[in-house]
């Protein structure tokens, strides 16, 4: 089965917790993270936590993620929202970026990335941690278009994401 966006992230979270935990060192580390954002199925993704003590995380389908309701676990989770707009795509980033981008910095996320319609924002917080928050822009047919975000961020973050559902 092919993995999703959220199921490298639920991987990449357990992948950290184990680090802090002391199962990984902060050399390992990096690479099972990029392996995990590389993975195409969950088989590849199970592979990355297999050596570790139990199961840290479970696919997006199993997680029973609820779209219609605001994210209310506190502290910092990974995310994904999906989005679709009855506007262009440019009028959909700019609005975007005039929304979200300012409680982005006050969080401490800088933008990284600009290109091809990808934003990538990344936060370095305290112990290493990185968290990265990429919003992706699709033009769909007509003026309508789709935004997926995903990442790991705070409640405000996350929440302020699916606020742009309604």
């Amino acid at each position: 089965m092919r993995a999703s966006d959220e199921d490298r992230e639920r991987v990449v979270a357990a992948l950290k917790e184990h680090c802090a935990a002391g199962r990984l060192t902060l050399d390992e580390l990096p690479g099972r993270v990029e392996r995990a954002y590389a993975a195409a199925t969950l088989p590849e993704l199970d592979e990355l936590t297999r050596d570790l003590p139990g199961r840290q995380w479970e696919p997006a389908e199993a997680a029973g993620t609820q779209r219609g309701r605001l994210p209310r676990v506190p502290g910092t989770a990974p995310f994904t929202e999906t989005i679709e707009f009855d506007r262009p795509v440019a009028e959909v980033e700019t609005e975007a970026l005039r929304a979200i981008a300012p409680r982005l910095a006050r969080y401490g996320f800088s933008l990284v990335t600009s290109e091809r319609r990808v934003l990538v924002f990344v936060r370095t917080g305290m112990m290493l941690r990185t968290h990265r928050v990429q919003l992706t822009l699709h033009e769909l047919d007509g003026d309508r278009s789709r935004m997926t975000v995903h990442g790991t961020a705070p409640l405000g973050i996350r929440r302020a994401f699916a606020q742009l559902r309604t």
